[in-house]
Parts: structure tokens; sequence; C-alpha cells
């Protein structure tokens, strides 16, 4: 009789461990961390900037198997010395790290978030058309006089005497990410200021230059 008990309670143990299993996936949420090193030629050589950063995603249960989230992604912002006067500034969101590894199964499925968890530490891509925005500001003391650089690896002028060329963008699978707001302190005073946003309002939709503090974490 005990025997004759037993074995159902096995049997059941085991389908719900296979349950588990087999839906683990839908609750996985996918944390990966990765390191970013931007290189900038100037007429004073190779300038480098390197930073971590790291993103977080997990499927959509409701809508199915090959569906994802929008992916939340924390950033530390580079900050490139150019000369004494000006720095360039390096910002992305998660969609650098999709396409330095790319998932042909699709980016933010259960799979291709599997893919990417999977990835080795050190695993590394490298490419100087990665999708990072490059900024810099003409006044150091004014958000308004953001510029945008073209991430085309072309030579564009940065202050009166000197022009850079973005030469490559490296992405670089890490363990650990801890978010700091080192680079706040160089940025201009008034990117929260009543001014700045009104100035914001008044570009068009679209225009690169919508920029929030906010975007820089």
């Amino acid at each position: 009789m005990f025997t004759s008990i037993k074995l159902p309670l096995v049997l059941f143990l085991l389908v719900c461990l296979c349950a588990v299993f087999l839906v683990s996936d839908f609750f996985i949420s996918t944390k990966v961390s990765y390191k970013v090193t931007v290189i900038v030629e100037t007429q004073d050589g190779n300038k480098v900037g390197v930073s971590t950063a790291q993103f977080i995603n997990k499927p959509e249960i409701i809508k199915g198997y090959n569906t994802g989230n929008a992916a939340k992604s924390f950033i530390n912002p580079i900050a490139i010395n150019i000369d004494h006067d000006h720095q360039i500034y390096a910002i992305w969101d998660a969609s650098l790290f999709y396409k330095a590894f790319p998932y042909e199964g699709g980016l933010t499925t259960r799979a291709g978030l599997k893919y990417h968890r999977n990835l080795k530490v050190g695993t590394q891509n490298q490419s100087p058309l990665f999708p990072i925005k490059l900024v810099y500001f003409e006044d150091k003391n004014d958000a308004r006089s953001l510029k945008i650089l073209s991430n085309e690896a072309v030579n564009q002028l940065v202050s009166i005497d000197q022009t850079v060329k973005l030469k490559n963008i490296i992405v670089e699978k890490v363990s650990t990410f801890k978010q700091t707001k080192e680079t706040e302190a160089s940025l201009p005073k008034n990117f929260k200021s009543e001014e700045y946003l009104n100035w914001l309002k008044s570009l068009k939709y679209g225009d690169p230059r919508r920029i929030l503090i906010s975007d820089f974490w």
C-alpha cells in the first residue's frame, strides 16, 4: 500500500519539476553588464574613454514565446578630454549591446535573451558604426550649445583648433556593473533649468539635440 501511494507522488513531483523547467524562461530576467571603449583620433593622437553599462530585460509572458519587453538600460557615460576646454561625451542605450551581439532569432525573444545571458564574460565585438551618440558643448556652461557628432568615423570640428575622428567602439561583456555619476560635475549646470527645458520644447520632434540629463544615465 505504501508503494502504491509513493509511486503517484513521485510521478506528480516529476511532472511539477518538468513544468517548472519548461516555463522557467518566462520568468527569468536577463541582466547583462558590459564595458564600452570609445577611441577617437585627434591631432594630438588617440584619445580613449572607457565605461560600463547594464541592460535588464525579460520575456513578455502574455504575448507569447517570441516577444520581449523594452529593455531598461543603465549607463555610465564616457567623457573624453579633447583639449583643455572641450570634452566629448558618449551616450547610448540597450541597442548598442544588441548591435554588438546580434541574434538572428530576435533580439528580445526568450531565445535571444538567453543567448545574451549565456555569452561568456570577455566576449567582445567592435565597429566605429555601433549606435553611440557622441555629443559636445561649444559652451561648457550652456547645455543649449550641445552639438551632435556624426557616428561615421569622419573628421569633425570640435573646437577652433581641434578636429576628431571616431576611430573605433569596442563592446565587451563583463561580470559586474556599478552606476556612478562621475561625469555629472563636468556637464553644463543649466541642464535642469527651465530655460533649457523651454529650449528643448522649441526643437522639432526627432531633432537629435533633444537630450535630457537623464539620457546620460
